[in-house]
């Protein structure tokens, strides 16, 4: 998978404790458009993509990533 929950960075970051972190309405519009919020400038949008360069979320993130990890 992309991401694991308390387990370290992936391809994506690690999710432990994201909701604490972040606003529930920024998440839910992260994860519906994240490009979007990276158009708009949102200064947390735009970190996260610079950590990861040239990684971009698909249209179908949950496709993307493969099969869950045993």
């Amino acid at each position: 998978s992309c991401h694991t929950v308390g387990h370290g960075d992936r391809i994506g970051p690690d999710l432990h404790g994201v909701t604490a972190r972040r606003d529930t309405e920024w998440l839910k519009k992260f994860i519906i458009d994240p490009e979007r919020m990276r158009s708009q400038k949102d200064p947390i949008a735009l970190e996260l993509a610079a950590a990861r360069p040239g990684l971009r979320v698909a249209l179908d993130p949950v496709s993307a990533c493969g099969p869950p990890s045993p």
